[in-house]
């Protein structure tokens, strides 16, 4: 188990990183009239046993700081994920199971988030269909830009 949640806590890591500079890209890009967007990067909230939340800020911790407890914890979570995968698609391999219950991708989502005047909205389609046409093209373009450049 340590061994998976070493290399979980790297992936996650890098994929924060990647959004870090993602969002770094795009504050760089503001428009004149002060428009800038972010992206969010956060867990998601249904469709995977609860704790999630929990276990991600576990396993972006020193594992040799884990007690007893923690570690039962991150090894229930991850138990729980390779039991539901192998109930899904019982006539996979077994090597195709655990790599789709161990991808922390899925574990995640991507939001958008938009400051103008010094305040952040969460972008949901009703703000961005409140937007002009050249906002709704930035909203669309820019974070496609800021990730090709940080990649």
């Amino acid at each position: 188990m340590t061994e998976v949640s070493l290399q979980l806590q790297t992936l996650i890591e890098n994929a924060r990183f990647r959004t870090n500079e993602m969002n770094a890209e795009m504050t760089r890009c503001a428009t004149t009239l002060g428009v800038t967007l972010r992206l969010i990067w956060e867990p998601v909230t249904d469709g995977l046993p609860a704790g999630l939340p929990h276990v991600r800020r576990l396993l972006l911790v020193d594992h040799a700081a884990w007690s007893e407890e923690e570690r039962s914890t991150v090894g229930r979570f991850l138990y729980q994920l390779i039991r539901e995968e192998r109930a899904r698609d019982r006539a996979a391999p077994g090597t195709e199971q655990l790599q789709r219950a161990l991808d922390y991708r899925r574990w995640h989502t991507f939001a958008a988030a938009r400051r103008q005047n010094d305040r952040w909205e969460r972008l949901t389609r009703k703000r961005y269909g409140t937007g002009s046409g050249g906002e709704k093209a930035l909203i669309l373009t820019i974070p496609q830009m800021a990730a090709a450049s940080s990649h």
